[in-house]
C-alpha cells in the first residue's frame, strides 16, 4: 500500500507540529508514506533519517500537469490531507487516488496542534491516540552540556532584543559555567551574533546563523536546553528530545501544546498571548530564568 501525506504550510516549525502524526499513519497503515509539501519546510532534511518517511515531494503554489502526472505514477492507494478545502481532495482525484481523508471542504481557523489530533482520531476510528514527537537523526555522544539561544524568528514582533539575550546569557554564564551558547538564527541574524560576540567572551559562542539545517542539527543535538523565540529551531529542539522554553509574544501558544517538551514563557502578568498581541519585549530576563529554573 503506497501512502501520501499532504501538508503544505511552509514552516520548519510546522512540519515539526504535523510530523508526530504522520508517523502515526505510517504506523497505523503498517507503510512508509510520500510527504507533499513545501520547500521551506525542510521536510527532506528533517526525514532524512525517517523511517516512516519514504519520499518528499516538494510543491510550488500552483498545482501543474508534471506534479499530476508524477503523483499518479506512484499509484498511491489512499491520501491524508492535513488541510481545509478542495484544492488538494481534487489533486487527489486527479491522481487516481480514491482512499481521500481530509479536515473537510470548508476552512475553517482551528488550533494548530488539536486539529490533527482530532482528525487523525477520526480517520481511523480511534478513542485514543499516542504519539511520539521525534525527529530521527544519529546521535552525537559529545557532552551534552550546550544551551541553544533562539535568536531567529520569522519577523520583528516574534524576536526579543538582542540586548536581553545577551543579559540572559551573562547570567547563564553564572549558573551553567561549564556550558557553551549555540546562537540558533537564520543569515538575516548575523549582525546581532555579531553583537553577542562583541560583548561577550567569544569562545563560548558558536553560530547556527549562516549553515544549513542538517549542520545546524548536528550543534543542536549536543545541546541540553533550548531558550529562544518561537520560532523552527525551538520545534527542532524539542523534536530532537531537548528541554525547550519558547518565548511567546505575539503568537499563541497553542504552536507548543503538541510536544510537551517545549514549555512556553509569556510575559508577566498575561493570561494568554494571541497574534497581534506585541508583546515580546514584555518579557523580562529574570522572569525567563525563574521559568527555567
Amino acid at each position: 500500500m503506497k501512502i501520501l501525506v499532504i501538508q503544505t504550510r511552509p514552516g520548519i516549525g510546522d512540519m515539526c507540529v504535523f510530523l508526530p502524526f504522520i508517523h502515526e499513519i505510517s504506523k497505523i497503515e503498517n507503510s512508509k508514506v510520500t510527504i507533499l509539501t513545501k520547500k521551506r519546510s525542510s521536510a527532506k532534511c528533517i526525514t532524512e533519517n525517517d523511517p516512516h518517511v519514504e519520499e518528499v515531494i516538494y510543491i510550488s503554489d500552483k498545482i501543474n500537469l508534471n506534479l499530476i502526472k508524477n503523483l499518479r505514477s506512484k499509484k498511491f492507494s489512499k491520501s491524508f490531507i492535513f488541510h481545509y478545502g478542495l484544492k488538494f481532495i481534487l489533486l487527489s482525484y486527479a491522481c487516481n487516488i480514491r482512499k481521500v481523508f481530509s479536515y473537510g471542504f470548508i476552512k475553517k481557523n482551528k488550533n494548530i496542534s488539536t486539529e490533527p489530533k482530532k482528525n487523525l482520531k477520526k480517520w481511523f476510528n480511534l478513542k485514543s491516540l499516542n504519539y511520539e514527537c521525534k525527529i530521527f537523526f544519529p546521535e552525537n555522544h559529545e557532552n551534552k552540556n550546550n544551551i541553544i539561544i533562539g535568536i531567529g524568528g520569522s519577523g520583528p514582533t516574534k524576536k526579543w532584543r538582542v540586548e536581553n539575550y545577551l543579559n540572559l546569557i551573562i547570567k547563564l554564564n553564572k549558573l551553567y559555567p561549564h556550558s557553551k551558547f549555540i546562537i540558533a538564527g537564520g543569515k538575516e541574524d548575523i549582525v546581532n551574533y555579531k553583537f553577542l560576540e562583541t560583548n561577550f567572551i567569544k569562545s563560548k559562542l558558536t553560530s547556527l546563523c549562516d549553515l544549513n539545517i542538517k549542520s545546524s542539527i548536528n550543534h543542536i543535538i549536543n545541546s541540553k536546553m533550548y531558550i529562544g523565540n518561537d520560532t523552527g529551531f525551538m520545534h527542532i529542539s524539542a523534536s530532537l528530545g531537548i528541554k525547550t522554553f519558547g518565548l511567546f509574544g505575539d503568537t499563541p501558544t497553542n504552536y507548543a501544546e503538541y510536544n510537551k517538551l517545549i514549555t512556553p514563557i509569556i510575559p508577566r502578568g498575561f493570561s494568554k498571548i494571541e497574534h497581534n498581541s506585541r508583546a515580546i519585549n514584555k518579557i523580562d530576563v529574570d522572569w525567563v530564568l525563574g521559568n527555567i529554573n
